[in-house]
């Protein structure tokens, strides 16, 4: 991939990422895109202080076609034309193409492989990044639906909420997550404080500043071309947690025999942990 002088010859947006993170070594001095000092995660895992993440590569050949640069190419039937093809690209995934049954996997995925809580071996709390409001809406739907089939009668639509700026609570939504109590809390054992809800989607709202200490499942929905945004992002799940400190009950603290955060799940169902770690020259640029 090359750039001119004036604008990159791609309309890829992770390359405009590059660019833009190139542009920000320049203006702090650090033109050879070696910044002054770095402290990565795996410096935070190697020092005690952070949780790296398992990833979930949950890719599907749609989703990676959609983030590559041709974008999806898929064949429909023109009633006048006949057959004719046409290309899908990432910014309108969701709008034009999405259907159910794809979000349905994704949702599925999800719900079975993540990670449960040690106390009450309950779904762990989490996170799932949406494309868009009306994605997150989507998807906040069909997992309640999903978890009234695993859980029946359990969570009563109060498994997964949107969290975006469409709804009027939504700030005090992840205040109220943070502190578990969103929706209520002790839906599995009266003695044990966490969140009734147990899934947040949102689009941007948590991607930044948010602290959840207890997080044990980030699900990427949407691809990330921001690498800071995706950095951001697996941040959500990195903090260490101790999970007895909400269980109130001593009698059943000797039973729970993993009780501190040793790892959390981070969904990739768009090939983005790939991309940004193995892929992705955050240092170098053509001109």
């Amino acid at each position: 991939m090359t750039f001119t002088k004036d604008k990159p010859t791609t309309r890829d947006p992770r390359e405009q990422e590059r660019r833009l993170l190139l542009d920000t070594y320049q203006t702090f001095g650090c033109d050879s895109g070696e910044p002054t000092f770095r402290y990565s995660l795996l410096d935070g895992v190697r020092d005690g202080f952070l949780i790296n993440p398992i990833v979930v590569d949950a890719r599907t050949e749609i989703t990676t076609k959609l983030i590559s640069e041709q974008g999806y190419a898929v064949t429909i039937t023109n009633g006048d034309n006949g057959q004719q093809e046409q290309s899908y690209v990432s910014k309108d995934f969701e709008k034009k193409f999405f259907s159910e049954s794809t979000n349905t996997i994704f949702c599925e995925t999800f719900i079975k492989n993540g990670l449960r809580d040690p106390v009450t071996q309950e779904f762990g709390k989490g996170i799932v990044f949406a494309v868009s409001q009306k994605h997150a809406e989507k998807i906040t739907q069909l997992l309640n639906t999903l978890a009234d089939k695993v859980w029946p009668g359990k969570y009563q639509s109060d498994f997964a909420v949107q969290v975006t700026s469409s709804i009027p609570e939504a700030q005090q939504f992840t205040i109220n997550f943070t502190n578990n109590n969103l929706l209520g809390s002790a839906n599995f054992n009266p003695h044990y404080k966490t969140s009734k809800a147990r899934v947040c989607v949102t689009v941007g709202m948590m991607t930044t500043g948010y602290d959840c200490p207890d997080i044990l499942n980030l699900a990427m929905m949407r691809p990330i071309f921001s690498p800071s945004d995706f950095v951001q992002i697996k941040g959500r799940g990195t903090r260490k947690h101790h999970f007895l400190e909400q269980l109130f009950d001593e009698s059943i603290k000797p039973l729970i025999t993993e009780p501190d955060k040793k790892q959390f799940k981070l969904f990739d169902f768009f090939a983005v942990c790939e991309y940004f770690e193995e892929k992705f020259n955050y240092d170098g640029a053509n001109y």
